[in-house]
């Protein structure tokens, strides 16, 4: 019985080696977006001529009524301001503005607003904790691995920086 399973073993495992294509040194192929749209009018042949409004709609809760300092900000919520389904508003992020994912898309957001809070003269005081957790953080160590991730540095280095850039202006 065990040379019989043993067989059989080696000869399925040939069969999917072989109908797999497994071969040595070959790199995983690159995965498409779920649709690659690079213009409006790719866009709008996409998910219609929703897409623009939804594009709109979108950018203008995310820039003007900074939706993304909620703490615990998910996409369902999004996709619910929106009023939309959360698996198109998942493609949009994904293929038309080309984010790795919603957590990339929102820390853009939220890395743009704590970085002009870090150089504003009426946010300077305050405290990089205090920023991180305005605009949507729960943890220092999210924040700093987001930041450090999206500027190359870690917030005081940004901070310092930018007050040594300044005082060379004056």
């Amino acid at each position: 019985d065990t040379a019989v399973s043993g067989l059989f073993f080696l000869f399925s495992y040939g069969i999917c080696t072989r109908s797999l294509s497994i071969r040595r040194g070959n790199s995983p192929q690159q995965v498409a977006y779920a649709f690659p749209s690079e213009t409006p009018e790719s866009l709008e042949a996409d998910v219609g001529a929703s897409g623009a409004v939804i594009i709109t709609k979108l950018n203008l809760l995310m820039s003007a009524d900074k939706v993304f300092r909620e703490e615990n900000f998910t996409i369902r919520r999004l996709a619910e301001k929106l009023e939309i389904k959360e698996y198109v508003l998942r493609r949009l992020i994904n293929g038309y503005l080309g984010h790795r994912n919603f957590h990339s898309f929102l820390n853009s957001y939220r890395i743009e607003e704590v970085t002009r809070q870090l150089t504003d003269p009426k946010t300077v005081h305050l405290p990089i904790l205090s920023i991180a957790l305005d605009n949507g953080y729960r943890s220092m160590s999210a924040f700093n691995k987001a930041f450090k991730e999206i500027k190359g540095m870690t917030p005081s280095e940004y901070r310092r920086q930018s007050k040594s850039d300044s005082s060379f202006d004056q």
